[in-house]
Parts: C-alpha cells; structure tokens; sequence
C-alpha cells in the first residue's frame, strides 16, 4: 500500500511539473511575439508595394484573369488595417491603373513589425464593383461571399442605373425680422436627370439660376409669420452607373486657382507638405489631400465669415 501510494504521488507531481513547464513554454512564446499596432501594418504593406513597384519598373504589376494589371499606389485603407491573429494582418488597398480603373485589393500578410510579407493577394472591387464580400459568421470570423450569392445589403453599390425620390425637408426656426434662405436645387448632368415635383414653402418663392457653375437654388424670403413651418420639396431623380470618363469640359485651372475663401498662401501650403510628406505618386498624393480636406470638413456656419462672396 505505501509503495503504491508513493508510485501515485510520483505520477501527480510529474504531470504538475509537465503543466508548469507547459504553461512557461505559452508564456515565453507569447512573450516573443511582439505587438503590432495598424501603423505597422500599413508600413508592411507600403513597403512591399513599393519594393515590387521598384521591380515593375514604376508599375505594381498584378496577374488579374488572362491579363497582367499595372499599377499605381492610391491609398491604403488604414480603417480596413487589422491584425488577425499572431503575425497575421490583413490590408486593403485602392491602386488605380493608366486608364483611370481603380482596383481594391486584399492583402494578407505574416511576419513581424519591419518584416512582413505577403502571402496572398486578390482583387476585391473593380471602380467600386466587387467580385465577393466579406461576410462574418457568428463565432464572429469573417469568409468570402461570391456576389452571385451575397444579399444586397452586402454589396453597397446599384449597377447599371436607379431611380428614386428624393425629398428634402426642414423646419423654420423662429424668426424676429425679415429673414431670407437659399436652398440648392438638385443639378442634371449627362449622368442624372431630376424632375421637381413640388415644391411646400411659405413666405415668396424665386428660383434663381447661377450661371457660371449651372447651379439651380431656390430663394425665400420670409418673416416672423413663417417661424415653425416646414419647407419641403420632392424630387424624381434618375442616375446612371459612373465609370471612369475623360472629363473634356472642366477647365482644371479654374477650379486650382485660389480665391479669396481659399487662398493658396504660405499656411496652407506648410499643411500640404506635411501631409504629403512620404506619399511617393500623383494618385497617392492627390488622395492624401482629399482625405485630409474631408477629415476635417464640416458642413455647418459657426463662428463668423459664412455667407459672403
């Protein structure tokens, strides 16, 4: 009986040694892997579109069907960056090619900060159309969709052309004298057609048509007696698909040179070159001051200085 008794306890301490052993190796091994922030991530995936843009002689070159995709960096979306799991990390990017198409690519990639590479890469979207979704499961991991398949909630975009009413729809504040108020009227252009239905408003209408840019706006002007009504005005609206098209009325200088609410001066200028410090293309750059202006824009009067020409 003590013989067996002392074979038994031999037996519990070496499997309490094998689990504390066990439980060391976990540690150590979760202590090797270092963490990566998005920042990280982006520099990864930066990195080696940059390296095989170097190697494609000023092109990312990607196989797509029986064709060989050239292209150019536009933006990586640092929203989309994320970690999957040790040294995996998943990047979306938008890259565009010569001819104006925008291709939204997936990217896996493995490896630690300053050394990762990527693993697989696949075309998602095509000028914003995609080949599958990402849809998520309830264990809360996310797979591939073919579009043939994915709901329409999933996709995001209308194909081929849409038609819909458009309604807009406010009410006055309270008024303490004679007041007047612009509305913007929807505008027509070769990619959309609008049909004003009708048109609510107290106090006198005029439509007012602004000839330089083509814009349509509706003017009211009102007093106290219109404080708490609505405005509202319905719209028939019909637009069609928007590819990528050579735009040959725009005259770009007009719209590059500064006026007087948006100077080019010594300020604005300091701003660009900070946020296109690193960005290495046109189409890169271009999109960072995009993002940037939208960032930080807000469409609303405070302060002073709003409303004048």
């Amino acid at each position: 009986m003590n013989l067996q008794k002392t074979i038994q306890t031999i037996i519990v301490c070496a499997v309490l040694v094998g689990c504390d052993e066990s439980r060391d190796q976990q540690k150590n091994t979760s202590a090797s892997i270092p963490n990566v922030v998005t920042k990280d991530i982006q520099d990864g995936i930066e990195k080696h579109i940059e390296e095989q843009t170097r190697l494609g002689e000023g092109y990312f070159t990607l196989p797509f069907g029986d064709s060989e995709l050239k292209l150019k960096l536009v933006r990586v979306h640092t929203e989309y960056l994320a970690n999957l799991g040790p040294r995996r990390h998943f990047a979306c990017v938008d890259l565009a090619g010569s001819d104006g198409d925008v291709y939204d690519v997936d990217f896996f990639l493995a490896g630690d900060p300053g050394n990762m590479t990527v693993t697989e890469t696949t075309v998602h979207k095509f000028n914003g159309q995609p080949y599958y979704v990402w849809k998520q499961k309830r264990d809360k991991t996310w797979y591939r969709q073919p579009v043939e398949n994915a709901p329409p909630e999933l996709l995001g975009v209308i194909k081929g052309q849409d038609e819909f009413e458009f309604i807009y729809h406010a009410t006055l504040p309270i008024i303490s004298d004679r007041a007047r108020m612009w509305i913007p009227l929807p505008s027509m252009d070769s990619f959309q057609t609008v049909e004003v239905k009708s048109i609510e408003a107290p106090g006198e209408q005029e439509i007012l048509n602004e000839h330089e840019h083509g814009n349509r706006v509706l003017f009211l002007t009102l007093s106290p007696q219109d404080s708490g009504k609505t405005v509202e005005i319905r719209s028939q609206v019909k637009r069609l698909e928007k590819s990528v098209y050579e735009d040959k009325e725009s005259a770009i200088e007009r719209y590059l040179a500064p006026e007087r609410l948006v100077p080019a001066d010594e300020r604005f200028r300091t701003i660009a070159e900070e946020v296109l410090e690193g960005k290495k293309g046109d189409l890169e750059r271009a999109r960072a001051l995009y993002d940037h202006t939208i960032d930080r824009m807000r469409y609303m009067k405070f302060g002073t200085g709003w409303g004048k020409r």
